[in-house]
């Protein structure tokens, strides 16, 4: 997304993460394999890492929802 967005541009970013409640981490990462196998997908993933340590973009607005397993961020590249 970085490398198609102009610069000043935004990327609305919404994905699903690595849950706030223990019991939540904990079924995600016993369905982790099948999710990975069947679907292609990591729904444990720690989002919140990867954007911050971004040097080409800046946060503008976040938030997470649904016990922190989604993540909505609205990005600007520099």
């Amino acid at each position: 997304m970085k490398r198609v967005t102009k610069k000043g541009g935004r990327i609305l970013l919404l994905e699903r993460g690595n849950a706030i409640w223990m019991y939540d981490k904990f079924e995600l990462m016993r369905r982790a394999s099948l999710n990975l196998g069947a679907r292609g997908q990591i729904y444990h993933f720690n989002f919140e890492n990867m954007v911050q340590k971004d040097p080409e973009v800046k946060v503008i607005k976040e938030k997470r929802k649904f016990n922190g397993m989604l993540y909505y961020y609205v990005l600007e590249k520099l």
